[in-house]
């Protein structure tokens, strides 16, 4: 089973006194949203996902919120009337991360973000120039397979539904940041 979310907070990976990595993140996607009427409820809901690794190079390292994770043969379990994802990439479970807003994804032109070109990857999976809007810029195993023909629909539909979540949920819009306490060099 695959699972993908948006994500909405994500904890720096911790090494736990037993010596395994542990990285906790919060995901949401339009399943998980309460709506009362035409109204979004005030407290969202949203599913926990915990990874758990020999090594810290095998952690998700986030680089926004808002980014889009898809994990692969996590472990499902409730805590607290919260649903949770244990994913052990230890033992066959994995990862992958991806942009919400790549530079095509979100445009409507298909016959540039649909490319298929794939660079090398790096050793810690770390994306490189010149992929496709839907490959992950970092995964946890060496390879990973996608089915381009499920894969493709589930994030362009995610990643539309990311970017009018977050346009209309947003508490402090980027545009209210002002240069205040920044000095300007002459």
């Amino acid at each position: 089973m695959n699972v993908y979310g948006v994500i909405i907070d994500a904890a720096y990976p911790v090494q736990s006194s037993k010596g395994k990595w542990i990285c906790s993140l919060k995901v949401i996607d339009g399943t998980t949203q309460n709506i009362e009427g035409d109204e979004l409820k005030k407290n969202y809901d949203f599913s926990v996902v915990i990874i758990y690794a020999h090594k810290f190079e095998e952690c998700p390292i986030v680089r926004q919120i808002g980014d889009i994770i898809r994990v692969h043969r996590a472990n499902v379990k409730e805590y607290k009337e919260r649903k949770q994802f244990h994913v052990n990439v230890n033992f066959n479970a994995s990862w992958a991360l991806f942009e919400t807003n790549p530079k095509h994804a979100l445009s409507g032109d298909d016959s540039q973000s649909d490319s298929e070109m794939r660079d090398e990857q790096g050793q810690d999976g770390e994306r490189g120039p010149g992929q496709s809007d839907y490959d992950p810029y970092k995964y946890s195993n060496k390879n990973y397979s996608l089915d381009m023909s499920v894969h493709k629909g589930i994030l362009k539909g995610l990643r539309k539904w990311a970017v009018n979540y977050f346009a209309n949920h947003m508490t402090i819009h980027i545009s209210s940041f002002t240069t205040l306490g920044v000095v300007e060099q002459q």
